[in-house]
């Protein structure tokens, strides 16, 4: 912000009532209404509804994220995390999963499609894997339930108005900062090179919209495996397996680790990262990998009784930055 207005730009805080079509499109403050040639819809999807007047714009569909700081100190989050994300698969009733961040003396909690918000974080909290991570005493801090962008919006380009970062187009999951300054960037590019209007946009402007959500659509693909991974016990075994196998030789497992790595981090691509999925040498050492979890699997329902419970796959094999 201090260096667009170094260079010129006027910043000026107004809560902003409505928008009207133009040309040029009218925006209506508090205390005053002025013309403007375009308006960029940066609001994000937490915030007031901005109501639009004879623009057929609509909004991403959304889903629930439920995040919480903690705060346990910096040494303690240096012995207990150090620097690594640790992501943890809890039941479905809690959530679809779970992250643990941490920042500094602080750790960022984030839950995606949390059941039931409070409940879903003490109920999370008190997961064993999570407990063995954070210790018993925590403290949080604050929390809050923002909305995400789980698609892409509708009518989100027209003459004098467009859309960027979460109100268009940002990628699934993901930390949405990439995208805005993405969108934003091709935006700008559009308006001052080619115009403000809806034909530019539609040709200059969509199409990185439109890969944004492509690589999107292959990114739910590659999430269906997540269901799969808490109700079959073999196959996060696997992993597990596949991980350990890379520490004993370096480099056979790299493959493994950037694919866990780049889905709940938003290294790479999802794009990117189904075509790490379909590497020949990496198929072979996990069917290797789960074929050994299903032996294993077989052997220990033949040696507990009926009544015995199966102990839970922690992170023995995989280690804290990976999946638990």
């Amino acid at each position: 912000m201090q260096q667009a207005v170094a260079r010129g730009a006027t910043h000026r805080r107004s809560f902003v009532q409505e928008v009207r079509r133009g040309p040029p499109v009218e925006v209506v403050t508090g205390d005053a209404s002025e013309r403007y040639d375009l308006v960029v819809l940066a609001t994000g999807l937490n915030g007031y509804p901005l109501a639009l007047y004879s623009f057929d714009y609509r909004p991403p569909p959304v889903g629930s994220m439920f995040q919480t700081e903690l705060y346990l100190g910096h040494d303690e989050v240096q012995r207990r995390l150090g620097s690594s994300v640790h992501v943890f698969l809890p039941p479905d009733d809690v959530a679809t999963y779970g992250i643990l961040i941490p920042k500094g003396p602080f750790v960022t909690v984030s839950l995606l499609n949390a059941r039931s918000q409070m409940r879903s974080l003490r109920q999370f909290l008190g997961l064993d894997e999570v407990a063995a991570v954070l210790g018993k005493r925590v403290r949080q801090v604050c929390g809050c339930l923002p909305r995400i962008s789980v698609g892409l919006a509708r009518n989100f380009v027209d003459d004098g108005l467009v859309a960027i970062g979460d109100t268009a187009a940002t990628r699934l999951y993901k930390n949405g900062i990439g995208s805005a300054l993405a969108t934003a960037e091709r935006a700008a590019w559009t308006a001052i090179y080619h115009g403000p209007g809806r034909y530019e946009f539609a040709t200059s402007y969509l199409p990185l919209c439109d890969a944004i959500e492509h690589d999107n659509r292959i990114g739910r693909l590659l999430f269906l495996q997540v269901p799969l991974l808490k109700r079959a016990g073999m196959l996060p075994m696997a992993h597990c397996r596949l991980a350990a196998d890379g520490r004993g030789r370096p480099g056979a497992s790299e493959l493994h680790t950037r694919l866990l790595w780049g889905m709940f981090t938003g290294a790479y691509s999802y794009q990117d990262l189904f075509h790490m999925t379909l590497n020949a040498g990496l198929l072979i050492r996990f069917m290797r990998a789960l074929g050994s979890s299903v032996l294993h699997c077989a052997a220990s329902r033949t040696r507990l009784s009926p009544h015995a419970r199966r102990p839970a796959i922690g992170g023995d094999g995989v280690g804290r930055s990976d999946v638990l």
